[in-house]
Formats: C-alpha cells, structure tokens, sequence
C-alpha cells in the first residue's frame, strides 16, 4: 500500500495552474482556455504539510520535512499509476507531456529522442521564446504504457515550467509519427478533448492534476 496522501488543492492551486498555463503560448494557452474555475485540483503527497507551505509551490515543502532525501518518494509512484490508469482505460487516450526549448532550439543539430521516447512538434503562432517558436511534446499512448516509458516521459517534460496533458486522440488522427509536426486543428482537439492538465509544481518534484468538467 503506497504511503501517499490526496490532497484536495483550493484556489491558490488554480491561480498557480492558470498562471503556468498562460505562459509561452501555442498548446499550453489552449489547454489554459478550459474551464479551470470549475476544475478539480489534486495531488500526491508524501506527507501533509503546513497550509502555507501547500500554497508556495515551491522547494520549501520539503524543506519543512528535513529536506526532498528525507521523504518517501513513493508518491511518485502513485502519479505514474494515476496516468498508467488513465491511459489503459480507453485506446484513444494518450498522456502529453512539453519538453524544454532547448531540445527544439538548436537549427544545426537533429532533435534526438531518448530510448523509448516518443514526440511530436506543434509550431505554435505566438509566445515566448520568439526565437523558437517549435514545441516539443513526448506522447505516451496504451499499448506503450508503462513504468519504464511512463516514467522516460515524465523526465523529459519535469523541466520547472512543464506541464502535460491527459487527453485523447481526435477521431481524424490514427497514429502519431514520432517527430512529426503536428497540424493546427489536431492541437486544438487534444487540448479540447484533455480530461486532465498536469503542472509541475514544488520545484518540478510534485504533478498537480487539474481535472477539468
């Protein structure tokens, strides 16, 4: 039995969400246009600390609990099972999470992926930064699901401003080829169709699970 807590976040979580959200533009500012004032936020939690902790969003969580070393890590487990669930519950589900820039960035060199890593690429119209205006998004797809391919995914988008998203496959897209740009109206679908919004939060240590209605 995982130690972990669920914590019901309040509406500092969804100020902080909305806030990440409405960085950078392109896939990130569609999934910020959802509803996020009727969304539930949650999270698994190694233990339950001071509210004004909870509400920081930052490293100092674990610093009130001796330190990140001191705490049981299994709670990572629990997000890793949440999205393995997710994704084994329909094939048309499929878990996105964003890359840094930097591996978008370079136009000398190719964009490599990790083994077993999947991505696709979204040439997004406005945001930050102006000089790479490409998105990267590592995909995780059912019949690919698992601890090993879930937890590569996770990795790749843990930079301290990734997010992800819990989604579907629009019924115009069979198969995603890995590295592949992504079309305008296929983006618009998956951040419509998104059951969940993942933000990193507590130094990239922690997912926040927006669940949207």
């Amino acid at each position: 039995m995982l130690s972990v807590i669920t914590y019901e976040h309040g509406l500092a979580a969804k100020r902080y969400v909305r806030e990440e959200l409405s960085r950078f533009g392109g896939l990130r500012r569609l999934l910020g246009e959802r509803d996020l004032d009727s969304a539930r936020v949650f999270s698994f939690l190694p233990f339950l600390p001071d509210k004004q902790y909870l509400e920081r969003f930052d490293c100092s969580i674990f610093d009130s609990f001796g330190g990140w070393e001191a705490v049981d890590h299994q709670y990572a487990a629990a997000e890793m099972e949440f999205i393995t669930r997710f994704l084994q519950s329909d094939p048309r589900h499929i878990a996105l999470f964003q890359a840094d820039f930097f591996r978008v960035a370079s136009r000398d060199k190719p964009i490599r992926l990790a083994p077993g890593e999947r991505a696709f690429l979204y040439r997004r119209k406005e945001g930050p930064p102006a000089d790479t205006p490409l998105e990267m998004w590592v995909y995780v797809e059912p019949q690919e699901a698992s601890k090993d391919t879930i937890g590569t995914a996770m990795m790749r988008g843990s930079w301290h401003r990734g997010i992800g998203a819990l989604t579907s496959l629009p019924p115009t897209l069979q198969t995603i080829t890995p590295l592949a740009e992504m079309p305008e109206t296929v983006v618009l679908e998956l951040a419509r169709q998104a059951a969940y919004i993942t933000v990193n939060a507590y130094d990239a240590e922690v997912l926040l699970f927006c669940e949207l209605r």
